[in-house]
């Protein structure tokens, strides 16, 4: 699937997923966007010389992980800036016209994440609470 099919009451949209280069551009803004933040924050706390190239070397050595981005999505502002990378322009006040939780899960899905509904498991006598899945352990 190259494309996620949202329906509204206007119809259907199509939202392309991530591609490579949008994951890429969206980590590059995500940096960007933390450095500008963390030089603000160092410059408040009046941070040291050495504590400023520690806190920037810190958020060099984590630039590019994809694990940020992720994280990044389960932020509103985060999953709303996914979004918006990707879908038609026309599209964006209809498609973020959602909870918070649709957003989100919307982002993940971009980002080739899909977000199991495990609300039938966890309602189960063994699930496990960590993963919403059955327990190899006996109940007592």
């Amino acid at each position: 699937m190259s494309h996620l099919t949202v329906k509204r009451s206007t119809g259907t949209i199509h939202v392309p997923l991530a591609t490579v280069q949008d994951v890429i551009d969206l980590m590059d803004a995500n940096y960007a966007r933390r450095r500008i933040e963390l030089i603000s924050d160092m410059e408040a706390m009046n941070a040291s010389e050495s504590a400023k190239l520690e806190a920037m070397k810190e958020l060099r050595d984590r630039r590019g992980l994809t694990s940020d981005l992720v994280r990044e999505a389960f932020t509103l502002p985060g999953a709303r800036s996914i979004i918006e990378h990707v879908a038609d322009p026309d599209d964006h006040n209809e498609l973020l016209e959602e909870s918070p939780d649709e957003i989100v899960q919307m982002a993940l899905k971009i980002l080739g994440f899909e977000v199991d509904d495990t609300e039938a498991e966890e309602d189960s006598e063994d699930a496990d609470p960590r993963t919403g899945g059955e327990t190899s352990m006996p109940t007592r």
